[in-house]
């Protein structure tokens, strides 16, 4: 089994060596791996989550604070979750969470816990004010491209008799495109079933995380 020491500073100029000191005071014989990149960047992200890979089950990843691993709760969360999934123990040295014994477990567990709450109050409140959006009369999605005066020339061009595939080859749309646009109420249920779909996809998602 091996222990990793994570040590984190936002910029090329910053000085490692407060961290390393800290770190290999508590594990002198641990394996050193450093990182000058913002916390919130997508190069730590993938360093970071790249020593996760690296590690065995029953390998250690220790740090001296939250704040070196992530910079949201949110941020933290998924890397308890990864570093669960490969077994792997976590210790925080400055909050005193430790994976590997019964209290630092319970500790990373309410947090984790904390942040699932607040992802579902977030989807809640999203859904409520979608909702009640909707009933105001408020426009979800991307603006259609289609304007105004060439929805007036697609729908005389059918009242005109010319079939849907006639209309789409001349406008360059898709034939259920037209169809739906020469239609308000094909349009009005199609809505309904991609905002519904968009739902049930958000409440799986908040399901399976709550599974985790």
């Amino acid at each position: 089994m091996k222990t990793y020491l994570w040590a984190r500073v936002s910029s090329v100029g910053q000085n490692l060596t407060y961290q390393t000191n800290q770190l290999k005071e508590v594990y002198p014989d641990g394996i050193l791996v450093s990182s000058k990149h913002s916390g919130a960047s997508r190069k730590n992200k993938e360093e970071l989550f790249g020593l996760i890979e690296k590690c065995e089950p029953g390998d250690k990843i220790v740090a001296t604070r939250m704040s070196r691993v992530a910079r949201s709760m949110g941020q933290l969360c998924r890397f308890f979750e990864a570093c669960d999934k490969k077994e792997i123990d976590v210790h925080l040295l400055n909050e005193q969470i430790d994976s590997s014994n019964a209290n630092g477990r319970l500790q990373r567990n309410l947090l984790m816990c904390l942040c699932s709450w607040q992802r579902e109050i977030i989807r809640e409140n999203t859904d409520r004010g979608r909702a009640d959006a909707l009933k105001r009369g408020v426009r979800f999605g991307k603006k259609s491209k289609i304007s105004k005066q060439r929805r007036q020339r697609i729908a005389k061009a059918r009242d005109e008799g010319k079939t849907l595939r006639e209309i789409a080859e001349t406008e360059d749309l898709s034939v259920s495109y037209v169809h739906r646009l020469v239609n308000p109420e094909k349009n009005k249920i199609y809505k309904e079933n991609h905002q519904n779909w968009q739902h049930e996809k958000r409440a799986a998602a908040s399901r399976n995380s709550g599974k985790k």
